[in-house]
């Protein structure tokens, strides 16, 4: 029963098509809603809620103002369905509402409790707090405090959380199965009814390849028989040493496109060798389905387990991304395929592609598959539904890379398949019909001893030949700023666009896109410096695809670390770069660091664009965005506008962050950037707490892409 002034309501509707392509949770969820008359005033409260019982509970909480605006974001997990968070609204309240997801009895909370926040409760926080940041990284202490201040400045978010700190990957894997993992095992009659109660009931046929062996093929029977949800059936290739079961039927492993043709499962999976389903993976894949009804394929997380039952290494997967698609099979296991698609697409090697090899094989159905997909037709489920005994075997080199040459020849692209040292996976190169001219746009005040080694550096190091540099000196007042403007006069392809005024970076990108030259734009912060001579013909080749938007690159600081890996949108409330400060051998934890990957966004730092993507979504925005996240809010309306954006570790730049500007927070500056940051939440909401290229199962309480523990 709810408190007091508590109400019920069900969670709103999302419009047709743009339902999240990650679902956390498959079934649909509430709002446990309070309405506040006179308004709530503005001033530090806490939010507690616990569910008790069995299943499992995510929570968001939204604040409702007196001027009509909405705003929501995360609500920290302290326990496993404990939630709690202190949070400073920035403006009266008409009311807040707490959006749940999830398995259990969502609306019978065991607690639920909204107050206000007494001094000495919020000192002890904030000690707790600075205390956590001390013990996670000494180093960078002050720095982190300086930012936690201007943070506490910004009202409207859980500044807050109780922390727990973690400090190894399997320490934190323990603690997300604890917190945020079903337990089909332990509560196997709550999934009973779960499974009883459903209306929509696809049958699943598990398709047992050639390449599984007795054991391997033992452990995934074993695991069927302990399905929770009932409706399946087995495959195995005539020979396989499997017992008879009701469920089983043998196939010519010569001919498996006739076992589809009698196979009765609306849904088949594909399983690799060593792979164990969960006891409530097909229930999961069975109830996104129910929600779903229109996907041709639904995937899930997985994790490798021991001999000793110890799990560890989980792979919490990104939303589809055709992309990184092509250069590896990164969906994985488990993996359902609408029978019609899969019948289509046919089990049978094609296109010559006998020799492959299994793994090869996968890797090439899954392409061919996802040809014939729409982004709506893939649904990713963000809970560890099957367990791997270890990697899973790669493909062989050659076969590998003949996939990938037949995919891109079958999709009409040029482009040449490469070994790289740098990645595990094969490297795409794209060649160009016509050798586009791209325009370097580089907003500068003085700072002559940089902009000389960011523009020098184009010049002397840049492979790709046709480019031309717009330097956009905002109201430069310098001696040797002018006598590097000088030196370029016998430079045909560097030019000075004067636009004095206040610094306002969208303004000074706006201005000289309009003068572009070139049917591509790359913007170039001053403080980079090219370091690989290869980084605007990958960067140029990708952005010139059909269907893609910006195309961001590996930076790094001066020290060797890394800069910039992509963007993941609701770190800290906003936007981070991901794997921040990771080493130069850092794969990132699914390899994001090695191959070429969509995100949500990209720095601005360095990015390429089509002039006719930038035009379309009206360029940087000049109004909200003058200095701070204009690259996050241009990134989100290319992707609104249906274009991929990706990042390529194959475009390796020095970014001397900040030292053009230096690290200002001063509390002008710092009233600028919370302002900047209010204006990305108001504006995008909901969109900067669901990264379709994140997980919600990897933290946005930092930017090194950890497993979420709260």
């Amino acid at each position: 029963m709810l408190p007091p002034g508590w109400r019920v309501e069900p969670a709103p509707a999302r419009p047709p098509g743009v339902e999240p392509p990650t679902l956390r949770h498959p079934e649909p969820g509430l709002r446990l809603v309070r309405d506040f008359a006179p308004a709530h005033p503005v001033g530090w409260s806490a939010l507690t809620l616990r569910y008790d019982g069995p299943g499992v509970v995510d929570a968001r909480l939204a604040f409702r103002f007196d001027d009509g605006t909405e705003l929501v974001q995360h609500l920290a997990k302290t326990g496993r369905n404990v939630f709690f968070g202190m949070v400073r609204p920035s403006r009266p309240l008409l009311g807040i509402a707490v959006a749940v997801s999830g398995s259990a009895d969502l609306a019978a909370p065991a607690v639920l409790e909204f107050r206000p926040v007494p001094p000495w409760e919020r000192r002890r926080a904030l000690v707790r707090r600075a205390a956590a940041v001390l013990r996670g990284d000494p180093r960078s202490f002050p720095w982190r405090l300086a930012r936690f201040a201007v943070q506490l400045s910004r009202s409207g978010r859980t500044v807050i959380p109780v922390s727990t700190e973690v400090r190894s990957p399997d320490g934190a894997y323990a603690l997300w199965r604890e917190r945020f993992d079903e337990r089909p095992e332990a509560e196997a009659a709550f999934h009973r009814a779960r499974s009883s109660a459903l209306a929509r009931r696809p049958v699943f046929t598990v398709v047992a390849g050639p390449d599984l062996d007795g054991p391997a093929l033992d452990g995934l029977a074993a695991s069927l028989d302990a399905q929770i949800y009932p409706d399946w059936e087995l495959l195995v290739p005539d020979g396989a040493p499997a017992p008879d079961r009701a469920r089983l039927r043998r196939y010519d492993p010569a001919d498996p496109d006739a076992a589809l043709a009698g196979a009765q499962g609306t849904f088949a999976l594909l399983p690799r060798p060593g792979t164990r389903l969960r006891a409530h993976a097909l229930l999961t894949l069975a109830l996104a389905i129910g929600r779903h009804p229109e996907a041709k394929l639904v995937y899930a997380d997985e994790d490798r387990i021991a001999p000793d039952g110890a799990r560890s290494s989980p792979q919490f997967k990104p939303a589809w991304s055709p992309a990184r698609l092509l250069s590896s099979n990164a969906v994985g296991d488990p993996c359902c395929i609408a029978m019609a698609s899969l019948r289509a697409a046919g089990l049978s090697a094609a296109d010559g592609a006998a020799d492959y090899g299994v793994a090869a094989w996968r890797h090439d159905l899954m392409l061919r598959l996802g040809e014939g997909f729409e982004p709506r037709d893939v649904l990713h489920v963000a809970q560890v539904l099957s367990h791997g005994a270890g990697p899973a075997a790669p493909p062989a080199a050659e076969a590998r890379k003949e996939a990938i040459r037949r995919a891109l020849h079958r999709r009409g692209a040029d482009a040449r398949v490469l070994s790289d040292p740098r990645s595990p996976d094969p490297r795409i190169a794209f060649a160009f019909d016509e050798n586009p001219l791209v325009t370097l746009i580089v907003p500068t005040r003085d700072r002559a001893d940089l902009l000389r080694v960011s523009v020098g550096s184009i010049l002397a190091k840049t492979a790709y030949r046709r480019f031309e540099i717009v330097v956009v000196d905002n109201g430069s007042v310098e001696d040797d700023t002018f006598k590097l403007f000088d030196s370029w006069a016998a430079e045909p392809r560097v030019r000075v666009l004067r636009d004095p005024g206040p610094f306002n970076y969208a303004r000074l990108n706006n201005a000289a896109a309009r003068t572009a030259k070139g049917t591509l734009l790359g913007l170039v912060n001053n403080d980079v410096e090219v370091t690989d001579a290869h980084w605007l013909e990958e960067m140029a080749g990708w952005a010139a695809q059909p269907g893609i938007g910006c195309v961001g690159a590996k930076l790094w600081y001066p020290d060797g670390r890394l800069q910039h890996g992509g963007v993941v949108v609701g770190v800290a409330g906003a936007a981070g770069h991901r794997h921040k400060r990771a080493g130069k051998a850092d794969r990132g934890g699914r390899d994001d660091l090695v191959t070429v990957n969509e995100v949500s966004a990209v720095t601005a730092a360095c990015l390429v664009v089509k002039r006719a993507v930038y035009e379309e979504v009206g360029g940087l925005d000049e109004a909200r965005f003058a200095v701070g996240y204009n690259d996050v809010d241009f990134c989100l309306k290319v992707a609104t506008a249906g274009y991929r954006n990706l990042w390529t570790p194959f475009a390796e730049m020095v970014h001397h962050e900040s030292l053009s500007r230096g690290r200002d927070l001063s509390p002008k500056t710092a009233e600028r950037f919370n302002r900047e940051v209010a204006a990305l939440r108001e504006k995008w909401g909901e969109r900067l707490l669901d990264d379709p290229y994140g997980s919600p199962n990897l933290t946005v309480d930092a930017e090194d892409g950890s497993t979420r523990v709260q």
